[in-house]
C-alpha cells in the first residue's frame, strides 16, 4: 500500500492526495466519497486524543485531573476531565496552527525530534528492565483452541494503529519543494520508521496490560519515568497538528474543485498569514476536537497524520 501511495504522489503531487488520486484514477463522485472518508476518519483519531491525554496527564501530576478526583477514563470524574481535555488541546492547536507557517515548523520539528528521542529512550527502558522475555507475548495458555488466526487479527490492531498516515506526505505536496521526489520517499521512510520504533514495543505484556504510565513511572524510577511520559504528551501534541493540517488541506482542495458548499469562502487563502482561514473554523464546529491548517501557498511548512506521519512531517519540510 506504501508503495503505491508512493507512485501516486509522484505522479500526483497535489493537495489533497487520496482525494485528489481517487478523482483521477476514477472519477470526481468517488474522489468526493473518498475524501469525505478521509475527513471523517481523522476526525475521529483526533477526538481519541482526548482519552490518550487522560491516560497520561494525571499520572504524571494530579492538577492535570481538573474535574473530580477519579482519574479512570471509564469513571464519571475521568470522563468528564477527557472531554474537557478533548476540548483543551485542539483549541490550542489550532491556535499554534492559525498563527503563521514558521511558528508551525518550529513546534513540530521540536516535537518530531522530542518524539524519536523518548521512543528510543523507552525501547532500551523497556530492554533492560524486563521481567520476561519477548517469549511470554506467545503462551496462549489453551484460549486459542481453535486457532491463532482469530488472536492475530485482533492484536493485528495494535500495530495498525501505529503505521498509519504515511499518506499525508503527499497532502503537503503543493508547499514542498520537488514534490515528485520528496514526497514518496517520505512515505516510504515515515512506514519504516514507525515500524521499526514500534515493533520492539508491541512485545511488552505489562506494557498492554498495566499501561504506559505506570510501565514508565514503575521500574525505571520517578525521574526519568516522568520525562518521558511528558514526551509522550508533546508526540499526542504533535499527532493532532498532523491530523489537523491534513484534514484542513483535504477540505481545501475539495473547496478548490467546487466539492463542498461554501466552497468559495473555504477555498479562500488569507495573505497573511497565507493560511486558508476557513477550513480550520468550519472543521472545527464538527466535533470538540477540530480540524486545522496551514497554507495551501508553497510556502515552507510541513504535512503528517498520526504516528508515522510525525516522519512524514519532518522530512517533507524542505
Amino acid at each position: 500500500m506504501a508503495a503505491c501511495f508512493a507512485e501516486l504522489a509522484a505522479r500526483y503531487p497535489i493537495s489533497g492526495a487520496i482525494y485528489q488520486w481517487s478523482s483521477r484514477l476514477s472519477n470526481v463522485t468517488f474522489g468526493w466519497f473518498a475524501g469525505w472518508i478521509m475527513v471523517i476518519g481523522q476526525i475521529v483519531v483526533v477526538a481519541a486524543a482526548a482519552l490518550a491525554l487522560q491516560m497520561v496527564l494525571p499520572a504524571l501530576w494530579s492538577g492535570f485531573q481538573l474535574i473530580g478526583t477519579d482519574p479512570a477514563p471509564t469513571s464519571a470524574d475521568g470522563a468528564a476531565n477527557t472531554a474537557l481535555l478533548g476540548v483543551t488541546l485542539p483549541t490550542l492547536t489550532t491556535v499554534v496552527n492559525l498563527l503563521d507557517n514558521r511558528v508551525l515548523s518550529l513546534v513540530n520539528r521540536v516535537g518530531v525530534t522530542a518524539e524519536i528521542i523518548g521512543a528510543v529512550l523507552t525501547i532500551a527502558l523497556l530492554l533492560t528492565h524486563s521481567e520476561r522475555s519477548p517469549g511470554i507475548t506467545f503462551p496462549t495458555e489453551g484460549a486459542a483452541g481453535s486457532g491463532l488466526l482469530g488472536v492475530l487479527l485482533v492484536g493485528s490492531f495494535t500495530a495498525a494503529y501505529v503505521m498509519i498516515g504515511f499518506d499525508s506526505a503527499g497532502e503537503m505536496s503543493e508547499e514542498t519543494h520537488h514534490p515528485r521526489r520528496t514526497a514518496p520517499r517520505t512515505i516510504l521512510t515515515a512506514l519504516a520508521a514507525a515500524g521499526l520504533l514500534a515493533a520492539p514495543s508491541l512485545t511488552d505484556g505489562r506494557l498492554a496490560v498495566d499501561g504506559l504510565s505506570y510501565v514508565l513511572t514503575g521500574k525505571p524510577g520517578r525521574g526519568v519515568g516522568q520525562v518521558l511520559p511528558a514526551d509522550v504528551v508533546v508526540a499526542i501534541t504533535v499527532a493532532t497538528l498532523a491530523i489537523q493540517t491534513a484534514a484542513s488541506r483535504m477540505l481545501f482542495s475539495m473547496a478548490r474543485d467546487g466539492q463542498l458548499p461554501f466552497s468559495h469562502r473555504l477555498a479562500k487563502v488569507d495573505r497573511a498569514p497565507a493560511c486558508p482561514g476557513h477550513p480550520p473554523w468550519s472543521s472545527a464546529s464538527s466535533r470538540p476536537p477540530c480540524c486545522s491548517s496551514t497554507s495551501p501557498h508553497r510556502k515552507r511548512s510541513w504535512p503528517s497524520a498520526r504516528p508515522a506521519s510525525s516522519c512524514c512531517t519532518w522530512r517533507t519540510r524542505w
